[in-house]
């Protein structure tokens, strides 16, 4: 491989946050309410099996990407579709995800109009966010691992936030354990997995990123971990700082905990 070849792929570092940072989004916020809607006080459970689950798909996700070393994830579909059909597969893939950054983009711009911003008209707000993702889109992907690894270092400072507000909780409000069954805990699977499904850019930039292909599973594995123990780590807190029953209603609990600071 040539030097000019190297200076152009990803680091193994940048392929962790990049990986962090698409799988952790907005929807952090209302995780925990989502999963205790589900599963009550054993959504942790569930979240510990959607990470499981999502641990065997990122396998998958891997071997395949093993098989074709030089090929991004749209060629790939080709290689193993077809031609058309894989331009078809594509084609679906970006429609969808092009539906989910716009729901993304606003229930972010309704979070920072309700909690930052109330007086700003909601259209400048949603413009202003569409012009900062198009200036870091121009750049290519290079940019974004630059900026993506740079803002985790604020995932450190949030997690600094929310284990002060430990001196709050009460571990009761874990238990009993399994109180309504397994049933519950398998429906907050099903939310878990959504809460990780940015996780399919491990393969889309899979052919970009450094190292050899038992090195990228190890940063993919450990990127996936971090966001299982994150998450975790904030559903935890939420479901001991807030009652069972004040978390039946508080629908962005890790907003009302930093509030309360």
């Amino acid at each position: 491989m040539s030097k000019t070849t190297l200076k152009t792929k990803l680091s193994r570092r940048q392929y962790f946050f990049i990986i962090v940072q698409t799988e952790i989004g907005v929807g952090i916020l209302s995780l925990p309410y989502d999963l205790h809607s589900k599963a009550k006080q054993d959504g942790w459970i569930s979240l510990l099996i959607g990470g499981v689950l999502l641990q065997i798909v990122l396998l998958v996700i891997w071997l395949i990407a093993r098989r074709y070393p030089d090929k991004d994830f749209f060629q790939i579909n080709e290689a193993v579709f077809s031609k058309w059909i894989g331009k078809g597969i594509s084609l679906l893939y970006v429609a969808y995800f092009s539906m989910v950054a716009m729901v993304i983009l606003l229930l972010f711009v309704r979070l920072i109009s309700l909690w930052v911003l109330p007086q700003t008209p909601f259209w400048i707000l949603a413009l202003l966010m569409i012009l900062v993702c198009l200036y870091l889109a121009s750049g290519g992907l290079n940019t974004l691992a630059r900026f993506y690894t740079f803002v985790s270092i604020f995932l450190f400072f949030l997690i600094g936030l929310v284990l002060y507000s430990l001196k709050d909780s009460q571990f009761l409000f874990l238990f009993p354990v399994l109180n309504s069954g397994w049933m519950p805990v398998i429906k907050g699977a099903n939310e878990a997995v959504l809460s990780f499904f940015g996780f399919i850019i491990s393969l889309v930039i899979y052919s970009k990123v450094e190292g050899s292909p038992a090195q990228r599973l190890r940063t993919i594995f450990y990127a996936h971990w971090f966001v299982v123990l994150f998450y975790l780590f904030t559903v935890l807190v939420s479901f001991t700082f807030f009652s069972p029953v004040e978390m039946s209603f508080i629908q962005e609990p890790l907003l009302y905990m930093l509030k309360s600071f």
